[in-house]
């Protein structure tokens, strides 16, 4: 079977309201997150789900995690 990949709308959703559950600070609006979903690109953020998830709930900020992907780190 084959697994259906989210969009970069549902990434950004699942991410930003996942940021609540980890406590890390939240950005200003769903809309910011978009725009970091969109400056990275869906595929890296959908490729880079966990990381990205387990970035944030370390407490990186949205600018370190754009700046770790663009790194391809």
């Amino acid at each position: 079977m084959s697994k259906k990949t989210p969009t970069a709308e549902q990434v950004a959703t699942a991410i930003f309201q996942a940021q609540g559950r980890f406590d890390v600070p939240r950005p200003c609006d769903e809309a910011s997150f978009l725009d970091f979903v969109n400056d990275v690109g869906a595929e890296v953020a959908r490729s880079n789900f966990e990381k990205i998830m387990g970035m944030l709930s370390w407490g990186k900020s949205l600018e370190e995690v754009t700046k770790k992907l663009k790194e391809g780190q």
